[in-house]
């Protein structure tokens, strides 16, 4: 790797919370350490150009938490941060995060790796660091680092605790991320990226430090009532839906026309393959290679989520 030094970007709102993780980084001048205070989301909650309220509620059944809009918000000022560096890397971790004794040289050879490919030097890409203890990595294997893998895949993995970002990555976010419409783990503009998650934690995560966000973490989903009704009547609502085009215009309404296919339809079609090699071939970890999903994967990073049969 051309760089001896990698941006590295603290997102914290709190100097005592941040102290012990930016000890650990000031051991290693590999890591050139940028702070990104935290964001104060309840200021911005009603300004249309920062938040879309309508789309999230409908995407997620309830309404935004400031703590949620601030975290995005402080992520997206840490990536403008780095447009404005000569690397073409970054490092952003929260300030919960924790380096291993093998953090630096580990990441290291992942970006020695990826350097050298130009899939992942030329196009969006990102590196989830800390995947907690989700070990379904579901993708093709992209690349073996001695005991170290790594895995293109189709869904997002664990929270944004630690995460390389490219510069393709960030002008993607830089572009898309206003006005925030998803919740803060679970960005639109990640699924029109080369997703990459390695089969280990490069990073830790310090559990006393809870999350500042909001009383509970939220995932994606349509309504947060689970009644065997609610869920009945989702199941047949999407169905016909799906089949009259009404979900589509729903979608498009709600979350704009470049969100509906490469999200939704694009994970349904995930689960569906998934379900079927599962069937076919338990393994832990699920490693899918699917001709069909990588295409349509790559032509939706190629055209940034926009018209799929676009050349």
């Amino acid at each position: 790797m051309s760089e001896l030094f990698l941006p590295t970007f603290v997102i914290s709102m709190n100097e005592t919370r941040r102290a012990s993780l930016i000890n650990q980084l000031a051991i290693d001048p590999f890591y050139e350490v940028h702070i990104q205070e935290g964001v104060k989301g309840d200021a911005y909650i009603n300004s249309k150009e920062f938040c879309s309220k309508k789309s999230f509620k409908f995407l997620v059944g309830r309404d935004m938490w400031g703590g949620e809009l601030g975290c995005t918000l402080a992520h997206y000022y840490a990536i403008q941060a780095f447009m404005n560096l000569p690397s073409n890397w970054a490092l952003v971790l929260e300030d919960n995060a924790r380096t291993y004794s093998f953090s630096t040289k580990k990441t290291r050879e992942i970006l020695e790796f990826l350097t050298a490919d130009s899939v992942f030097s030329n196009s969006p890409t990102i590196v989830q660091l800390h995947t907690g203890q989700d070990r379904l990595s579901i993708g093709p294997l992209v690349g073996r680092l001695g005991k170290l893998e790594l895995c293109d895949s189709y869904r997002l993995l664990g929270p944004t605790k630690a995460y390389l970002v490219n510069r393709y990555a960030a002008e993607l976010a830089i572009a898309k991320s206003l006005p925030v419409r998803t919740p803060p783990d679970f960005p639109s503009w990640f699924s029109l990226t080369h997703f990459l998650v390695p089969n280990s934690n490069i990073f830790g995560v310090e559990e006393n430090l809870k999350s500042e966000i909001g009383p509970k973490r939220s995932t994606i989903v349509l309504r947060r009532n689970r009644s065997k009704l609610r869920i009945l009547a989702r199941k047949l609502f999407t169905i016909v839906g799906f089949i009259t085009g009404l979900e589509a215009l729903l979608y498009r309404v709600y979350m704009g026309k470049e969100f509906y296919f490469p999200v939704i339809i694009f994970r349904r079609l995930l689960r569906f393959i998934t379900l079927r090699k599962i069937s076919l071939n338990r393994q832990s970890p699920l490693y899918l290679d699917s001709h069909l999903l990588y295409a349509i994967h790559e032509r939706l990073i190629k055209n940034k989520g926009g018209a799929f049969l676009k050349h």
